[in-house]
C-alpha cells in the first residue's frame, strides 16, 4: 500500500467538471480578476461566517499583513504571536516593520495560552494574533475581551478553519478580523493560492479593499489613496471555490471521521505517540501532527513503507534564521522546541480511507513493537 502526504491529483480528478467550469465560464466572460465572481464567493464566505464584511485576497499570508496594516499596524510596534506556528505568523509581523514578540506553545494542544499571552502584552504591544492549529481551536473569548479593554487589535488566523465552531461561536468570528486561506491543501482548497478577511469593522474592510488593490478605491481607477499591492484574487479560482462550497460540510466531517480512525488506532502508543488534545465542539482538522518518540527513526520507517510525512514544524519560529535578529536563546521556548523535536504529521485529507489510516497506525505500531 502507499499513502501519499497529499492526493491533489484524485480531489482534482473528483472535481474535473467544477474544474473545467470554472475555467470555461472566466473565459467566456473575459474576466478573469477581481471582478463578479470574486464579489460572489466573498458573499457566500460572509453569509457562511456570519461576518458583516469579507474581502478576498490572493493569499492568507497576505490577508495576514494586510490585515495588520490596515489596523494601523507598523512600525515600532509590537505583535504577540506563537514560538510554534506557521512562519506566516510571524513573518508578516516583520514585513511592516513591527516586532515579533513570541509565547511559548502549551505542550498538550501545541497552542498559546491566555496567561503567557497577558505576560507578554507591554505598553508597546498594538496586536496579537491568535492563531487555530492543526485541529484545535484557540480559546479567544476571553482574550478578545482583553484585547478590547487594552485596545489591541485580536486578528484570528483562522486560515485552516472554514466551518469550524466553538462555544457556538464560529471560526473567524472571535477576533476583530479573521482569516480564512485557500491554498489547495486547506480544507475548501482552491486551484492556486487565495485567502479572504472576514470582519465586522467597516473600516479595516474599506482600508483592505484599497490596500489588496494598489491603494485604489474601487470607485476611480488610478487614484491611488494608500501605498497598496497587487494582492488580488483571480476569477477561475472564485469559481472554483464558490462550486465547492456545498460540499465543505461534509468534507469537514470526512476529516473528522478519519481524526477519529487516528485516535483509536494510535491510543494503545500513548506516551510513545501522543496525540493533541482537541476541545473544540466542532473542530475541522486540517493536519494529524503527534508527537512521537524517537521522530526521525519513525519518519525513515515509515517512508519505507511508502507512507509519506512531514514535520509540522522542524524549528520553533525564534530560532529560524530569518529571526535571528532578535537574538533569543535556546532555552526561552522550551515547549515549542520540543514539539519541534518530536512533531510529525501524518496524511489528512478527505480522501483516505479507513483502510488507509488503519494501515499507517499499524506501522507505527510495528515501528515501537507493539
Amino acid at each position: 500500500m502507499k499513502v501519499p502526504f497529499f492526493n491533489f491529483e484524485k480531489r482534482i480528478a473528483e472535481n474535473i467538471e467544477q474544474v473545467l467550469t470554472a475555467i470555461e465560464d472566466s473565459v467566456n466572460s473575459g474576466q478573469f480578476i477581481l471582478k463578479g465572481a470574486v464579489h460572489e464567493f466573498e458573499q457566500a464566505i460572509a453569509m457562511l461566517s456570519g461576518a458583516k464584511h469579507c474581502v478576498a485576497a490572493s493569499s492568507g499570508t497576505n490577508c495576514l499583513m494586510m490585515a495588520l496594516e490596515s489596523a494601523g499596524i507598523g512600525i515600532g510596534d509590537e505583535v504577540i504571536t506563537p514560538a510554534f506556528s506557521y512562519v506566516s505568523t510571524a513573518s508578516v509581523i516583520a514585513q511592516l516593520g513591527a516586532t515579533p514578540v513570541f509565547v511559548d506553545a502549551q505542550k498538550n494542544n501545541y497552542l498559546m495560552s491566555f496567561d503567557m499571552i497577558q505576560q507578554a502584552i507591554t505598553p508597546k504591544t498594538r496586536a496579537i494574533i491568535g492563531v487555530h492549529l492543526f485541529a484545535e481551536l484557540a480559546e479567544l473569548s476571553t482574550l478578545k475581551a482583553l484585547c478590547d479593554e487594552k485596545h489591541i487589535f485580536l486578528l484570528e488566523d483562522s486560515a485552516t478553519m472554514l466551518g469550524a465552531s466553538h462555544n457556538k461561536c464560529n471560526a473567524g468570528q472571535m477576533g476583530h478580523v479573521g482569516i480564512y486561506s485557500f491554498f489547495p491543501a486547506k480544507p475548501l482548497g482552491g486551484l492556486g493560492d487565495g485567502g479572504v478577511i472576514v470582519t465586522d469593522d467597516d473600516e479595516i474592510a474599506r482600508r483592505f479593499k484599497m490596500l489588496r488593490n494598489h491603494g485604489q478605491d474601487g470607485i476611480t481607477r488610478f487614484i491611488h489613496h494608500l501605498v497598496g499591492y497587487n494582492s488580488r484574487m483571480d476569477e477561475i479560482n472564485a469559481r472554483y471555490l464558490t462550486s465547492q462550497l456545498n460540499c465543505l460540510e461534509k468534507l469537514n466531517c470526512q476529516r473528522r471521521e478519519i481524526m477519529s480512525w487516528y485516535t483509536e488506532g494510535l491510543m494503545h502508543l500513548h506516551p510513545m505517540v501522543k496525540l493533541q488534545q482537541v476541545t473544540a465542539d466542532t473542530p475541522v482538522p486540517y493536519a494529524l501532527v503527534i508527537m512521537a518518540d524517537r521522530r526521525d527513526e519513525l519518519k525513515a520507517y515509515l517512508c519505507q513503507k511508502r507512507i509519506s510525512t512531514m514535520i509540522y514544524y522542524p524549528k520553533p519560529l525564534p530560532f529560524q534564521p530569518a529571526f535571528a535578529y532578535l537574538k533569543h536563546s535556546i532555552d526561552d521556548f522550551p515547549v515549542a522546541q520540543s514539539l519541534s523535536d518530536h512533531a510529525l504529521s501524518l496524511p489528512m485529507y478527505p480522501q483516505l480511507g479507513v483502510n488507509d489510516i488503519a494501515y499507517i497506525c499499524e506501522q507505527i505500531g510495528n515501528f515501537y513493537g507493539q
